[in-house]
């Protein structure tokens, strides 16, 4: 967004703002009561608004500019305007559930916290994943548990998303022992872990687990790694787990 009163004072017309490509152009948007420019790159039309995509092993950079053209005439005598943007995102997000899980039959419960926000984890009560759990379930034993990871609205447009890994610990902390891996490296790890959707090419990552419990902890804390990729990358977004 950029304030209209800039482009007023430089005597430039909405209809002459423009990404680097000409078709993707500028509309007015109010926020707060201030009229701003703003032209909205969405996953189906960043290429074609001439939008440059870099990424390396951490982060994914989205890289444009706004222009200003007058094609009218021989000559023009209005302002010339170039402002580049560049949109960089960390590929790798770190969440846990939001509520603790209590087994029926068993005293392992299954701690979990809202992630970071692009990202979400919920706990599903079945593998349709239509409805989550809202507050703490009792998970008959050796019931599966559906999780299901989530880009939030507002970044979905440019990003697919991978699991690298899942792992479990007696306490909060992702770092603490003992550490059981559920998933490692985008492969399972534990013999009852099944996917549930085309992972790496989607804005969601399913998968469901056997529940379980440490044998010698009364709790259980669960923890993802998740990673953003670019969609239609010639980079691969899932391990290929042999």
């Amino acid at each position: 967004l950029i304030i209209k009163d800039y482009f007023d004072w430089k005597n430039v017309s909405m209809d002459s703002v423009h990404l680097a490509e000409d078709a993707c152009k500028a509309a007015i948007e109010v926020v707060n009561g201030e009229e701003y420019y703003s032209i909205s790159i969405h996953h189906n039309n960043y290429s074609s608004c001439g939008t440059v995509v870099l990424s390396n092993a951490t982060h994914i950079m989205y890289m444009n500019g706004l222009e200003t053209r007058h094609s009218t005439g021989i000559i023009t005598r209005l302002p010339s305007e170039t402002i580049d943007f560049t949109c960089v995102y960390h590929r790798e997000r770190t969440v846990q559930l939001a509520f603790p899980i209590q087994p029926r039959t068993a005293v392992a419960v299954l701690h979990v916290q809202e992630g970071l926000v692009t990202v979400s984890m919920a706990l599903f009560q079945s593998p349709k994943y239509e409805t989550a759990y809202v507050e703490l379930p009792v998970i008959p034993w050796l019931e599966r548990l559906y999780i299901s990871l989530k880009i939030e609205p507002g970044e979905q447009n440019f990003f697919v998303l991978t699991i690298n890994d899942c792992w479990a610990t007696p306490t909060k902390h992702p770092s603490d022992l003992p550490q059981y891996y559920l998933i490692k490296k985008g492969c399972p790890a534990d013999e009852t872990v099944q996917y549930h959707n085309q992972i790496g090419n989607e804005t969601t990552a399913n998968f469901s687990v056997q529940m379980f419990r440490f044998t010698k902890y009364p709790v259980v804390f669960l923890h993802c790694r998740t990673e953003i990729c670019v969609p239609d990358s010639l980079e691969p977004c899932m391990s290929d787990c042999l």
